[in-house]
């Protein structure tokens, strides 16, 4: 964020752009952006808005975030002052008004009786803009606008106006001023937002106690909620987060666009290909959190299946199959001749597996406690003819069958966990009325409680984090397999 405040134009004299604005002898390119916290989010999820805004020599402080983060990193001399678009809006028509010279304005966005109020209503207050001199053209709404729209062009040129006002929401209308400007006879352009609404009424503005403290939001998510919820408290939260990771952390965001996680959830257990290389993994709260985080990596080869409660509360049509009822379910090719269990293996789990696989070579490696570059280090070598059962917490069973298909993606590995405990019967298992009610991680928790509830908190809170801002940066998408 540092870097990105103090690479924007950010005005200081308002007056000085005023008249700018009106001297006919400058012909340089004008597009004026005010600009705010939502703003800022949206240019680091578009490229193309960005560039507009940093191409920008006229970026006016609109937002109060903004305003304090100029404050915090913008290392100029001259401090920004701020401004809204609205103020500078009336501050302009009035100097129009008062200028000897009759200017011609295009205003651009919107629903076509708004903009015949707008008209009317300026023309009314400033007796010398005259209607004659004002233009207005409502563009098609939805999926029938298009930002190349010669006739828009034609009716602006024709009308051949001093200043075109662009009132089409950001940042589309940063993007159309982008690709239209230089087939227009104007140089002066104002992307000015919500101002047509607050001139004609249509929106009423905060009083100005909320002006001068900068709570205009506030007002705003009062009158209009729904409208107003994703840009305060989505794009407000993001904001704040940056804040606080460039200038503690030195962090720096130049690009929020949303990743894609594509992940295979396995919907039929007959038909699935057992014989083909695989990495089988539970869909549940954990690998969700770290799937988020990252520390579950995504192959061709990487499958789940649906288990613990949080993953049937996302994905309602998955069938709940705990990880001791998968053992039921697996199919072992012809080739397989050994199951190797990579993790602890109890006594009493091993004459589990003796009886369940009788026809398998039972093979046990035990790995060292510490972190995954450990235990990656002192892997035991694995060959295509063994059934793999991993043990390990997740996501570190996951992360050691990752590395087994960067040698080998023939291999069949199975990240069981802690559900071939319960099925072997070290672990009680989970009373039918905690599974029907989803608690069965709070039953869990009878066994090694420190670990698990502190997996647990882990879990939760990367998972709140998703579910608040996270999606908004990486959404994880579910197909069905088969």
């Amino acid at each position: 964020m540092k870097k990105y405040i103090d690479n924007l134009k950010l005005i200081s004299n308002p007056d000085l752009v005023l008249d700018q604005l009106l001297n006919r002898d400058n012909k340089n390119f004008k597009h004026l952006i005010f600009f705010n916290t939502h703003s800022y989010i949206e240019t680091l999820k578009n490229s193309s808005f960005m560039r507009s805004v940093l191409k920008s020599k006229h970026i006016f402080v609109d937002g109060i975030g903004v305003y304090f983060s100029s404050l915090i990193f913008y290392k100029k001399k001259t401090k920004p002052l701020r401004i809204t678009g609205y103020d500078f809006f009336e501050k302009l028509l009035e100097k129009i008004n008062n200028n000897p010279h009759q200017i011609k304005l295009f205003f651009i966005g919107g629903e076509i009786s708004n903009l015949e109020n707008l008209k009317k209503k300026i023309s009314e207050k400033y007796k010398n803009i005259h209607s004659e001199n004002i233009a207005i053209l409502s563009p098609p709404f939805g999926s029938k606008f298009k930002f190349d729209d010669h006739k828009i062009v034609q009716n602006i040129n024709e009308f051949n106006p001093d200043i075109v006002f662009v009132g089409l929401g950001a940042p589309k209308q940063e993007k159309w001023v982008k690709i239209n400007s230089r087939n227009l006879n104007c140089v002066n352009f104002l992307s000015i937002g919500a101002a047509f609404n607050f001139f004609t009424g249509l929106e009423k503005r905060a009083p100005m106690v909320f002006r001068k403290y900068g709570f205009e939001w506030l007002f705003r998510l009062i009158l209009n909620p729904k409208k107003i919820f994703k840009r305060v408290f989505i794009s407000g939260g993001i904001f704040i987060f940056l804040i606080i990771s460039s200038y503690l952390f030195k962090k720096n965001f130049y690009n929020l666009k949303k990743i894609k996680v594509n992940i295979r959830l396995i919907r039929d257990y007959i038909n699935f290909e057992w014989d083909k290389g695989y990495i089988l993994s539970a869909l549940n709260l954990a690998s969700l959190s770290f799937l988020y985080k990252g520390d579950i990596k995504v192959s061709k080869n990487l499958f789940f299946w649906g288990d613990g409660i949080f993953h049937k509360i996302m994905i309602q049509k998955s069938k709940k199959i705990a990880g001791r009822q998968l053992i039921e379910l697996i199919k072992q090719p012809k080739n397989i001749r050994k199951l190797h269990v990579i993790g602890n293996l109890t006594g009493k789990t091993k004459k589990f597996l003796s009886r369940k696989f009788s026809d398998l070579e039972l093979k046990n490696s035990n790995l060292p406690y510490g972190d995954i570059k450990t235990i990656i280090s002192d892997l035991p070598s694995v060959d295509e003819n063994e059934l793999i059962f991993l043990t390990l917490p997740t996501p570190k069973q996951e992360q050691v069958a990752f590395y087994y298909h960067t040698i080998n993606n023939n291999l069949k590995i199975v990240c069981i966990g802690g559900g071939l405990a319960i099925a072997a019967g070290d672990e009680k298992e989970v009373p039918k009325l905690f599974d029907y009610l989803g608690l069965e991680w709070l039953w869990r928790l009878r066994y090694e409680t420190k670990r698990r509830l502190k997996r647990l908190v882990l879990s939760a809170t990367y998972m709140v984090k998703y579910i608040l801002y996270g999606k908004y940066f990486k959404k994880i998408i579910v197909n069905f397999y088969k």
